[in-house]
């Protein structure tokens, strides 16, 4: 059986002659967030624009971890005059000092070519939530897709998108849907 397993993974290799590689990742992109709500019927609709910095660390040459270590984001509620700046740094970003995004983290499958790159994303993104001397912690799942141009370039220009979802029991059930589109370029030093 090992021989078979070996033999699969060469030919799979022969057929996909570039990795994952490691680098950063800077882009530009639009988020979405619905946030539905036990207490309130119409619930909370924010929308963002905003800039990211990531990395990415091979793992093997289809498997990578990929992280987000720096993100702005400007939000705007819709049918409210509020507007709030998320910052994130590797870690918690604060919205009106109650609402907490983490950065997101988690793996990323990329099907190799010379020139146009599918691949698909699995990440989780931390949610707390603090208010009146109570607070929570949960974890959001997402996934998503996109395609890598000039994948043998040690600048590859890239477009994705997101799918996002959480659910918070805190005073009251809060369902989190989310999507994102967003766009960059990935900087490797190997091609």
């Amino acid at each position: 059986m090992t021989k078979y397993y070996l033999a699969s993974v060469l030919i799979t290799s022969l057929a996909f002659s570039y990795g994952v590689r490691p680098g950063f990742d800077i882009g530009l992109g639009w988020q979405h967030i619905s946030w539905d709500m036990d207490y309130y019927e119409d619930g909370y609709d924010l929308n963002a624009i905003g800039f990211h910095v990531g990395t990415t660390v091979p793992y093997s040459r289809f498997i990578g971890l990929h992280a987000e270590v720096f993100g702005i984001r400007f939000w705007s509620i819709e049918d409210y005059d509020d507007d709030l700046t998320e910052i994130n740094v590797g870690g918690r970003s604060d919205l009106y000092a109650q609402f907490g995004i983490g950065g997101q983290i988690g793996l990323i499958e990329m099907i190799q070519a010379r020139s146009v790159s599918p691949y698909f994303t699995q990440h989780f993104i931390l949610y707390s939530l603090s208010q009146g001397g109570s607070s929570m912690t949960n974890i959001g799942f997402g996934i998503g897709a996109g395609v890598e141009f000039m994948s043998n370039s040690y600048v590859s220009p890239f477009v994705e998108g997101n799918f996002t979802y959480t659910a918070l029991d805190f005073f009251e059930t809060i369902d989190m849907t989310g999507f994102a589109f967003r766009g960059g370029v990935r900087l490797s030093w190997k091609k």
